[in-house]
């Protein structure tokens, strides 16, 4: 049975859709996730709305279903909670999850736009997650940090008895030369950066063999994301800043503040390829190689005949994040 329960209130528009100067708000307004559900399918959204100044209101609910009205002390959002029907306990355990925020008044005037949306699909049997965020327009813009602020932002993890495999992906679109004043960015919504990362470590001997392995591991920046916190208005914080790299000696690779930079590394364990009943065995193997597409500019190193490789021959933690390990 559905239970309607309808919520009127004077909400106050300008002319246009414009935000109203100095209102920040955290994205999403409450932290994803912070409901249950129990075996009857009733979902549970009260842990999330605990924090001083905020509340929450239900307007609709069914089973796996719930639409309420919730509201911090600037703002009040849409929130929409779907599972399946029959699922029971927390997101981090449910096979599907879909939890949208959608504005709907400022306290005292003013409007924003937008959405920010999560989904999560999920197969225990497999340890497969994938998880997709969206968020558009004010709540996009309004990201407390630039990291934040992205438009798109995808996951995918999966781990068995032979692989593990990790990919994550978020891109950042242009905003609009009205929204921020003295920003040197056109009225589009263009991608101006990219945040890309697959890592895909792989046994490849009999059964049960854990000692035969090889690992990819590619990384990719480019451009620019969201308003560093220090200067908020104008200012887009750098995904890629500059650096230079050497590999095998003498080749060395550098690049400038936004450019699109890349990072390959490849490696195969010492005794892929051993000879079944000998001591013979394939050497260690191992690739890097980083390249900057930009200035159409590489950087590679290969080496063989060496022990295991536990990381990279040179890596920058600040462009491309936490170094790979082969272990």
């Amino acid at each position: 049975m559905v239970r309607y329960r309808i919520m009127f209130k004077r909400v106050a528009v300008g002319l246009a859709a414009a935000v109203v100067p100095g209102l920040v708000v955290a994205v999403p307004p409450v932290a994803y996730d912070g409901w249950t559900v129990n075996a009857g399918g009733v979902v549970d959204s009260s842990s999330s709305c605990t924090a001083v100044g905020v509340s929450c209101t239900t307007l609709v609910e069914d089973t796996g279903f719930l639409y309420e009205e919730v509201n911090t002390s600037e703002y009040s959002f849409l929130r929409l909670i779907l599972t399946e029907p029959s699922a029971s306990g927390d997101p981090s355990t449910l096979d599907f999850t879909n939890e949208t925020f959608i504005p709907f008044a400022e306290i005292g005037g003013g409007i924003l736009q937008g959405m920010a949306a999560k989904q999560v699909i999920r197969d225990q049997t497999t340890n497969f997650v994938a998880t997709a965020e969206i968020q558009r327009s004010d709540l996009r813009v309004n990201a407390l940090v630039a990291e934040d602020a992205f438009n798109i932002k995808l996951g995918q993890n999966m781990s068995d008895a032979e692989m593990l495999s990790d990919f994550s992906y978020r891109n950042y679109t242009q905003y609009p030369s009205w929204y921020v004043p003295g920003a040197a960015t056109p009225d589009s919504n263009n991608v101006m950066g990219e945040v890309l990362d697959i890592n895909q470590e792989i046994l490849v001997g009999e059964a049960g063999d854990t000692t035969k392995k090889q690992l990819v591991d590619y990384r990719k920046r480019d451009g620019y994301q969201g308003f560093s916190p220090s200067a908020w208005w104008g200012l887009l914080e750098p995904i890629t800043t500059a650096g230079t790299e050497t590999l095998d000696g003498t080749e060395v690779l550098s690049w400038t503040e936004g450019q699109e930079v890349t990072s390959l590394w490849i490696v195969q364990s010492s005794n892929v390829g051993a000879v079944p009943g000998t001591e013979a065995a394939d050497v260690s193997v191992a690739y890097q190689r980083l390249e900057n597409l930009d200035d159409a500019t590489v950087a590679d190193e290969l080496a063989r005949d060496i022990p295991e490789p536990l990381k990279p021959f040179v890596w920058d933690n600040a462009n491309f994040g936490v170094e790979p390990l082969f272990q």
